[in-house]
């Protein structure tokens, strides 16, 4: 078993810190095989991820391997809720899979439909992705126990994806609408499209908590935004020092959000925000030198994947970060 773990010292931030927000983190690689990043990580701990699709039922567990759904020849997890469902994907978007008990089965598309991928899902077993219908373009869509239900697009939008759903069955994510992409939330079957910070040109929502606060990204002037949207109203995120361009992809019950800072050198940086005014990075795997958070549970554990430049093409490795006390 590799555990390699690293304290975190370095605080880089832009703006005044918050006590509550001094906090630190040590970084462990995940034992796996093949690479491949962890994608989410549970209330309980459990993490899935892999290039080879895997969980980990605790960070210091070996990886139990998923088998893939009858027909697909590559398949990833991208979610785990507390009981244990997992969701994912066969063949990139043509084998929408959920695992029960480590065994997958295909869910079904919508009526007319060929395509369609899991993103996300929440403790009712409530599942959000998208699908196609037919040759009419993709639409956000939530997958139940009693099939999948395509959520309505914005007036003029010809595209939608749900990324991410809460326990109260609200989805988030995006469409294009003729002016550019526009961040999405759908309360029940209502899509309402999010504010727009001044000058930015598309955004993207990529998570959401239960109490409604959503964080994304916004584009402008070209550059990534990390962003947060309380009642649909959307702020900037503070930036790293140095920071060319940022991207936040989870939220916890806290407030907590990750995500991951490219600098003006280049590198990638993991970085954690708790508030609008503090931005903290999160430290690097030893043996690399890029990293980027994906996603957060209530307890704190972040989880990700860093990797080196050295190593060409690059090897993503599975990490976690665990909140120091």
């Amino acid at each position: 078993m590799l555990k390699l773990a690293l304290a975190f010292t370095t605080i880089l931030t832009l703006g005044a810190v918050s006590p509550a927000s001094a906090q630190t983190w040590t970084v462990t690689l995940l034992t796996a095989t093949g690479g491949g990043g962890a994608t989410d990580v549970n209330n309980l701990g459990a993490i899935v991820g892999g290039a080879q699709a895997a969980l980990w039922p605790t960070a210091t567990s070996a990886p139990v391997a998923l088998p893939g759904p009858t027909g697909a020849t590559t398949w990833s997890p991208t979610a785990i809720n507390d009981s244990g469902l997992i969701v994912g994907n066969g063949n990139n978007w043509f084998f929408p899979t959920l695992w029960t008990a480590g065994v997958p089965s295909v869910l079904p598309y919508p009526p007319g439909g060929t395509q369609g991928a899991l993103r996300d899902i929440n403790a009712a077993g409530e599942i959000a992705g998208y699908a196609e219908n037919g040759g009419y373009g993709y639409y956000a869509t939530r997958w139940t126990t009693t099939g999948p239900t395509m959520l309505p697009r914005p007036a003029n939008a010809s595209t939608c994806s749900g990324e991410a759903i809460n326990d109260a069955g609200d989805m988030v994510g995006y469409c294009n609408l003729p002016n550019g992409a526009r961040a999405t939330l759908w309360i029940g079957q209502t899509p309402i499209v999010l504010g727009l910070l001044a000058s930015a040109t598309a955004t993207n929502a990529n998570d959401l908590d239960d109490s409604g606060r959503i964080v994304g990204y916004s584009m402008i002037s070209g550059k990534f935004t990390a962003t947060l949207w309380t009642d649909g109203v959307p702020k900037k995120l503070a930036k790293l020092t140095n920071a060319d361009g940022s991207i936040a992809s989870g939220i916890n019950t806290s407030g907590r959000m990750v995500g991951w800072t490219s600098l003006k050198n280049g590198t990638l940086v993991a970085t954690t925000w708790l508030g609008l005014s503090s931005a903290l990075a999160l430290p690097t795997a030893p043996g690399t030198n890029h990293c980027s958070a994906e996603s957060i549970n209530d307890s704190g554990r972040i989880v990700g994947h860093c990797y080196s430049t050295a190593v060409i093409p690059y090897v993503y490795r599975p990490v976690i970060w665990t909140p120091n006390p």
